[in-house]
Protein backbone atom coordinates (compact mmCIF):
# COMPACT_ATOMS: atom_id res chain seq x y z
CA UNK A 1 0.00 0.00 0.00
CA UNK A 2 1.15 3.73 -0.68
CA UNK A 3 -0.02 6.63 0.65
CA UNK A 4 1.15 10.35 -0.19
CA UNK A 5 0.67 12.65 2.53
CA UNK A 6 -0.11 16.53 1.05
CA UNK A 7 0.25 19.07 3.57
CA UNK A 8 0.12 18.19 7.39
CA UNK A 9 0.25 15.15 8.53
CA UNK A 10 -1.19 16.13 12.17
CA UNK A 11 -3.52 13.79 15.03
CA UNK A 12 -6.20 13.75 12.71
CA UNK A 13 -4.91 12.29 9.62
CA UNK A 14 -2.38 10.31 11.94
CA UNK A 15 -5.47 8.18 13.66
CA UNK A 16 -7.30 8.20 9.90
CA UNK A 17 -3.81 6.36 9.27
CA UNK A 18 -3.70 3.91 11.92
CA UNK A 19 -7.37 2.82 11.55
CA UNK A 20 -6.47 2.28 8.01
CA UNK A 21 -3.73 0.12 8.20
CA UNK A 22 -5.47 -1.75 10.93
CA UNK A 23 -7.82 -2.45 7.82
CA UNK A 24 -5.76 -3.25 5.32
CA UNK A 25 -3.44 -5.80 8.14
CA UNK A 26 -6.87 -7.29 8.54
CA UNK A 27 -7.03 -7.49 4.72
CA UNK A 28 -3.41 -9.48 4.40
CA UNK A 29 -1.01 -6.17 3.80
CA UNK A 30 2.06 -6.03 5.64
CA UNK A 31 3.77 -3.63 3.82
CA UNK A 32 3.14 0.12 3.54
CA UNK A 33 5.10 2.99 1.89
CA UNK A 34 3.99 7.10 3.34
CA UNK A 35 5.51 9.83 0.51
CA UNK A 36 6.12 12.96 2.15
CA UNK A 37 7.44 15.29 -1.35
CA UNK A 38 4.25 17.50 -0.29
CA UNK A 39 3.70 16.99 3.68
CA UNK A 40 4.09 20.63 5.14
CA UNK A 41 4.32 19.72 8.72
CA UNK A 42 4.95 16.77 10.41
CA UNK A 43 3.83 17.38 14.18
CA UNK A 44 4.06 15.44 17.22
CA UNK A 45 1.15 13.50 16.75
CA UNK A 46 1.92 12.29 13.59
CA UNK A 47 5.07 11.10 14.84
CA UNK A 48 3.22 8.79 16.98
CA UNK A 49 0.95 7.57 14.41
CA UNK A 50 4.35 6.91 12.57
CA UNK A 51 5.67 4.80 15.43
CA UNK A 52 2.20 2.98 15.54
CA UNK A 53 1.97 2.10 12.49
CA UNK A 54 5.61 1.00 12.13
CA UNK A 55 5.04 -0.86 15.34
CA UNK A 56 1.63 -2.50 14.19
CA UNK A 57 3.27 -3.72 10.77
CA UNK A 58 6.58 -4.97 12.05
CA UNK A 59 3.71 -7.24 14.76
CA UNK A 60 2.39 -8.27 11.42
CA UNK A 61 5.58 -9.35 10.22
CA UNK A 62 5.94 -6.38 7.48
CA UNK A 63 7.38 -2.87 7.34
CA UNK A 64 6.69 0.83 7.32
CA UNK A 65 8.74 2.67 4.54
CA UNK A 66 8.91 6.86 4.09
CA UNK A 67 9.85 8.32 0.92
CA UNK A 68 10.62 11.13 -0.94
CA UNK A 69 10.32 13.41 2.54
CA UNK A 70 9.88 17.13 2.39
CA UNK A 71 12.35 18.45 3.96
CA UNK A 72 9.95 20.04 7.08
CA UNK A 73 9.19 16.82 7.53
CA UNK A 74 12.86 14.78 7.33
CA UNK A 75 14.04 17.79 9.73
CA UNK A 76 11.16 16.79 12.19
CA UNK A 77 12.30 13.50 12.34
CA UNK A 78 16.14 14.34 13.10
CA UNK A 79 15.12 16.48 15.36
CA UNK A 80 12.83 14.86 17.62
CA UNK A 81 15.96 11.84 16.72
CA UNK A 82 13.58 9.12 14.72
CA UNK A 83 15.35 9.90 11.80
CA UNK A 84 17.03 6.20 12.41
CA UNK A 85 14.04 4.82 13.78
CA UNK A 86 12.27 4.61 10.06
CA UNK A 87 13.41 3.18 6.79
CA UNK A 88 13.43 6.22 4.72
CA UNK A 89 14.19 6.18 0.56
CA UNK A 90 14.75 9.17 -1.57
CA UNK A 91 11.68 7.75 -4.03
CA UNK A 92 9.14 5.62 -4.20
CA UNK A 93 10.57 3.32 -6.50
CA UNK A 94 13.28 2.69 -4.51
CA UNK A 95 11.45 2.21 -1.41
CA UNK A 96 8.91 0.02 -3.42
CA UNK A 97 11.62 -2.14 -4.63
CA UNK A 98 13.27 -2.90 -1.15
CA UNK A 99 10.48 -3.57 0.65
CA UNK A 100 9.57 -6.04 -2.44
CA UNK A 101 12.95 -7.50 -1.93
CA UNK A 102 12.72 -8.02 1.58
CA UNK A 103 9.47 -9.58 1.22
CA UNK A 104 11.16 -12.32 -0.79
Amino acid sequence: MIVEVHGAFDGTLGQELVTAVDDQIRAGARFLIIGGETMTLLDSAGLRALVTIRGKLRSAGGNLALAALSEAARFTLESAGLISAFAVFPDRQTALQTLHDSAH
